[in-house]
Parts: structure tokens; C-alpha cells; sequence
């Protein structure tokens, strides 16, 4: 039983790591990725502390002390890559539709009506032409980037 207590637990481990390795790389690759807000912050340690008192506190006989910190550890570097994720790629937007974990891209070419707010350095929403719908990410971007970001969004969704 502990064997497979620990089979599992590497199978889960190694499923957040690849998932969140997904999550930084998007964020590395794009031009222009979203500022971690004072909400992001305060979600990324809340999580963190809570899945670490999880693993400190819950005393299971067939999980090992190992395996619950590697667990955490791993599951607040998803929720972490989740949080900062997102942004503008060359390809188009990268976002999170509802509660899903894996960044998704809607390509410049199934994007139109973007709705940006400049004052609040925000992209509020855009309409994704191949699903019918308007899609609200919510991304906040540096103000010294709103300019070129604008610029970007015309030059790749003109036909």
C-alpha cells in the first residue's frame, strides 16, 4: 500500500511540475506578460501557506513526510503558474477560460472588438470569432508597455 501511496504521489508530483513547467514557459515566451497584481500576491501565499500547513499538519501513516512536502511544494508552484501565466504572445493571447490550469492561446487571426482600459493598464475583454463568444481575461500590464501593447493588438488583428 505505501508503495503505491508513492507511485501516485510521483505521478501527481510529476503532473503539476510538467503543468506548471507549461504556465512559466508561456510567460516566458510572451511579449508582454501580466503584472502580478496585489490579489495574485496575496493568492499565491495564501495557497502556498496552506498547502505547506496541510502537509505539516495532516499525520497519515502511509504517506510519508517526503511525499506531502514534495505535494505542496509542487501544487503551489501550479497555483503560482497559474497566477502569472498569462499574456501577450506573438501568436496571440494567452489566458485561463474558467477554472481550467493550462494556459490556452486564441490566435490574433480568431480575435476581434479588443476592449482595453488604459487608465487601469488593463486588457478587459475580446471576442473570440471561432467559439462566438466575448472573452474577459482581466490582464494588467505595465503602463510604460499599454502603448506598444495597443499598437501590437492593431497590427496583428487588422485584416
Amino acid at each position: 500500500m505505501e508503495t503505491q501511496v508513492a507511485i501516485y504521489g510521483l505521478l501527481l508530483f510529476a503532473l503539476f511540475i510538467s503543468i506548471s513547467v507549461h504556465n512559466f514557459r508561456v510567460r516566458i515566451q510572451c511579449i508582454y506578460p501580466v503584472t502580478v497584481t496585489k490579489t495574485g500576491v496575496i493568492i499565491i501565499i495564501v495557497v502556498s501557506l496552506v498547502f505547506l500547513s496541510i502537509a505539516y499538519y495532516v499525520d497519515s501513516s502511509f504517506v510519508q513526510p517526503w511525499l506531502r512536502y514534495l505535494l505542496s511544494i509542487s501544487a503551489s508552484f501550479l497555483v503560482i503558474s497559474r497566477v502569472v501565466g498569462e499574456g501577450i504572445h506573438e501568436r496571440g493571447i494567452y489566458y485561463y477560460p474558467g477554472r481550467r490550469i493550462i494556459a490556452t492561446l486564441v490566435k490574433w487571426e480568431d480575435i476581434e472588438n479588443i476592449e482595453m482600459d488604459r487608465n487601469k493598464n488593463r486588457l478587459i475583454s475580446f471576442r473570440n470569432i471561432t467559439k462566438r463568444k466575448t472573452i474577459y481575461p482581466n490582464h494588467y500590464y505595465r503602463q510604460e508597455d499599454m502603448a506598444a501593447i495597443e499598437k501590437n493588438i492593431y497590427n496583428n488583428t487588422k485584416e
